[in-house]
């Protein structure tokens, strides 16, 4: 019974506090709670990498550059030709 009386109180309490002023629609809630943790997980990982920061040397520079080959720098640009077929190296049943 006691139980009973508990879960009215608890539920009309809810009801009152729904209907007031203190009351904000559940996409602002967790809208704010979004950014806080979000603030403090990044002020974290900040600290973690401020600890283990180590020396890092500067990524090397890539440079693209286009490969010729010798027929193609004499300007004689030849056809590749296929390559010659090779048996295949799987064990036949004649082979086993």
């Amino acid at each position: 019974m006691e139980l009973l009386v508990l879960v009215l109180i608890a539920g009309l309490a809810g009801y009152l506090l729904a209907g007031s002023r203190f009351s904000k629609p559940i996409d602002e809630t967790t809208e704010k709670v979004g950014k806080t943790t979000g603030g403090w997980f990044t002020r974290a990982e900040n600290w973690v990498k401020g600890l283990f920061k180590r020396d890092k040397k500067p990524a090397q520079e890539v440079i693209d550059v286009e490969t010729k080959t010798a027929s193609e720098e004499a300007g004689t640009i030849e056809a590749a030709q296929p390559a010659a077929r090779q048996s295949s190296r799987r064990k036949t049943d004649e082979d086993a």
